[in-house]
């Protein structure tokens, strides 16, 4: 038979385990475990009489994010579920891949099943996609300006062979092949697919994070260069994109979104990281921000160019176009850059642009349908 003070024993430190959650919000006991998991962190709910069913189950919601010592016992169980494991503490939002390759799981868009071809376009909706780019680039055509259409791919796209084996492609068409090949019948707008560009490229640089659901600062120079050069064939005046203008250096890395969202980036960091420079040291002004009365959540940027006689450039796109920044805006008079999914009409007025590129990621592609 235990003695008494055992049980006693037992009954403080379980006490104490209920209390733990309460001291930390009170105290912050636990501040210094950072919630990385790629999600805006909900605000404590307020009670507005008689809505007190709502206010239920915001507060239920709120409490599931932010109860004390969350973020820490996260990060512990995401280090068991990797680490012991070998599996993905949250395999909705990130897929562990081969050789230390991570990638999007299908909580973002259902972007494995995307790239299996197992999410076929909606009845109508690729038409009604089609139409809205075809009529978008008759608008465009009143102004003089061109529509470029480039879509990055998703990294499994280029990596595949990184996937676990029961994610590879069964040979389905994705929802990108089925656009590349019907975008390709319409007149007047150009659509570039930088998949062949990046496979040939991918033998020579490592072009996406292993860790991040971006590419890297060589994957956007290939891309950028690959862009240049379909425009120099609809303007001569453009110049194609030389590599041997950039030198490419090798770095440590760091850790991306993707292990983020998994609280692991202090202890998975990327193997590989590029700094890329121009061989001839030039560098442009900083940009500068244009008024936020054109309806963009984000700042929009303006590059002046150092040859006033080149084209503009109004470069509408997601978090994919922060890389081509540092690129191609030394190639136009002047470069416009909006991270958004939208073309808002006021913009291009104002701006009035020779030539309008919209970037949107495979995982997005129906966005397009937004311009």
């Amino acid at each position: 038979m235990r003695h008494p003070f055992t049980y006693k024993l037992t009954a403080l430190l379980f006490a104490l385990l209920l209390l733990l959650p309460t001291a930390d919000c009170m105290l912050g006991l636990s501040v210094s475990f950072e919630n990385t998991e790629n999600r805006q962190r909900l605000r404590r709910p307020v009670f507005e009489f008689p809505h007190v069913m709502r206010y239920k189950r915001d507060f239920e919601a709120y409490y599931k994010q932010t109860f004390g010592w969350r973020d820490a016992l996260f990060q512990v169980y995401s280090r068991w579920k990797l680490f012991v494991l070998g599996q993905s503490p949250l395999p909705e939002k990130v897929v562990i891949g081969r050789q230390g390759w991570f990638f999007l799981g299908n909580s973002e868009n259902r972007v494995m099943d995307q790239h299996r071809g197992l999410l076929p376009w909606p009845a109508d909706s690729l038409t009604n996609l089609l139409t809205h780019l075809h009529h978008r680039q008759a608008e465009l055509a009143r102004y003089h300006s061109q529509l470029i259409v480039v879509v990055p791919p998703d990294a499994q796209s280029v990596y595949s062979e990184y996937l676990p084996e029961q994610l590879v492609n069964p040979h389905r068409p994705s929802r990108l092949d089925v656009l590349h090949r019907h975008i390709s019948r319409l007149p007047g707008i150009h659509f570039i697919d930088l998949r062949d560009t990046l496979q040939a490229a991918k033998r020579r640089y490592q072009l996406y994070y292993q860790t991040d659901t971006h590419w890297n600062n060589v994957g956007s120079l290939v891309s950028c260069a690959a862009l240049m050069k379909h425009l120099h064939r609809l303007n001569a005046r453009l110049p194609v994109v030389d590599s041997s203008a950039y030198t490419i250096t090798p770095s440590p890395g760091f850790g991306g979104d993707l292990v983020r969202m998994i609280g692991l980036q202090q202890r998975i960091k990327d193997p590989l990281y590029y700094n890329v420079q121009r061989t001839d040291g030039r560098s442009l002004p900083p940009p500068d921000t244009l008024s936020q009365r054109y309806g963009s959540p984000y700042p929009i940027l303006r590059f002046t160019g150092t040859d006033c006689s080149q084209p503009r450039l109004l470069f509408v796109g997601d978090s994919f176009s922060l890389f081509v920044m540092q690129y191609l805006p030394h190639y136009f008079s002047e470069s416009i850059f909006v991270r958004d999914c939208r073309l808002d009409a006021r913009l291009l007025n104002a701006v009035k642009p020779d030539i309008v590129v919209f970037e949107v990621v495979e995982r997005n592609i129906n966005l397009l349908s937004q311009l």
